[in-house]
C-alpha cells in the first residue's frame, strides 16, 4: 500500500510539473477584442432587479480610477445587445 500511494504521489507531482511547464510558454499572438472594447477604460452597470428602468453606470479608467458615474432612468440596459455595449464604448 505506501508503495502505491508512492507511485501515486510520484505521477501526480510529475503531471503537474508538465503541465505547469506548457502555462509559461509566452505566447506572442495579438488578442481579437470586440468592437465594443474600450482602450481607454471600462465600465459598470448597477441596476436591481425591482427597477430595472433605473440604472447606474460607472467608468473607471483602466487603472481602477473612478472616472464618472451616470444615472440612466427610463430605459433598461441589456449589456447584452451589440448597439448598448457600443453606445457604453462611446460614452467612455
Amino acid at each position: 500500500m505506501k508503495n502505491f500511494k508512492l507511485v501515486l504521489v510520484a505521477t501526480a507531482v510529475t503531471f503537474f510539473s508538465f503541465t505547469s511547464k506548457a502555462q509559461n510558454q509566452n505566447d506572442d499572438t495579438p488578442v481579437k477584442r470586440p468592437r465594443w472594447y474600450s482602450e481607454k477604460g471600462y465600465w459598470v452597470v448597477e441596476s436591481t432587479l425591482q427597477s430595472p428602468e433605473n440604472a447606474t453606470v460607472y467608468f473607471y479608467t483602466n487603472a481602477n480610477q473612478l472616472i464618472y458615474s451616470e444615472k440612466v432612468t427610463g430605459t433598461v440596459l441589456i449589456t447584452r445587445k451589440h448597439r448598448v455595449l457600443m453606445k457604453l464604448k462611446r460614452a467612455t
